[in-house]
């Protein structure tokens, strides 16, 4: 569980300058507490200290070609004017954008609907791994992710049932629209299968933060 009160993520476009970040940072007088390359199994993260107990977590992940921005601390007010010093200082995009391309009318090409899906995987990339309590979250999410298991492009099914096992550990809302297409889908039966697995696991009284 996370030691501070307050967080945001912000995901960053794909054209985001992370110099400008790194430049803001060193012009506004944050220290740098984490400089973490690239590794097989690691992301990519800098970090800083704004002031007191305020920070900034740039992060990499490579698995699904995204970066996010997370600002931590126990201060709504300095919480906030930090995450507005970010936005003003890259490119981010809203969770509302993300919502629209998942759920436009007519279906975006596949293309842009999974680099969505990763994006929302990114924008809880650290609530994920630092094992934070589930919350809830946009119902609009369980309508995307109904909808997009009917997707006619497996290529969509696929990247979704593998997106939705990873967030499922903080968004477990979003286990029963895959589950409910456990038996109709025919094309990925074995990650259906995995997926299964997964969500059991996670719906366990001895699964989560604690355990």
């Amino acid at each position: 569980m996370s030691r501070f009160r307050h967080e945001h993520s912000l995901v960053l476009t794909d054209d985001a300058d992370v110099a400008a970040l790194v430049a803001h940072a060193r012009s506004s007088g944050w220290t740098k507490t984490t400089d973490l390359p690239y590794g097989h199994y690691d992301v990519t993260q800098l970090g800083w200290q704004v002031s007191g107990e305020t920070f900034v977590l740039y992060g990499e992940s490579h698995g699904i070609g995204c970066r996010f921005v997370t600002v931590t601390g126990d201060e709504a007010g300095s919480v906030e004017a930090t995450v507005a010093e970010v936005i003003g200082t890259v490119g981010t995009v809203t969770e509302e954008e993300m919502l629209v391309v998942l759920l436009a009318d007519p279906m975006p090409p596949a293309r842009e609907i999974i680099r969505s899906l990763h994006r929302v995987t990114a924008a809880h990339f650290m609530r994920r791994i630092k094992r934070r309590p589930p919350e809830p979250g946009d119902p609009r999410y369980v309508r995307a992710v109904t909808r997009l298991m009917n997707h006619p492009d497996r290529s969509v099914r696929r990247s979704l049932i593998i997106q939705i096992a990873d967030l499922i550990a903080v968004r477990p809302d979003l286990a029963e629209p895959v589950l409910a297409r456990r038996k109709a889908e025919k094309e990925l039966v074995e990650l259906m299968e995995v997926f299964a697995e997964i969500a059991a696991a996670q719906a366990s009284p001895h699964s989560g933060p604690g355990a």
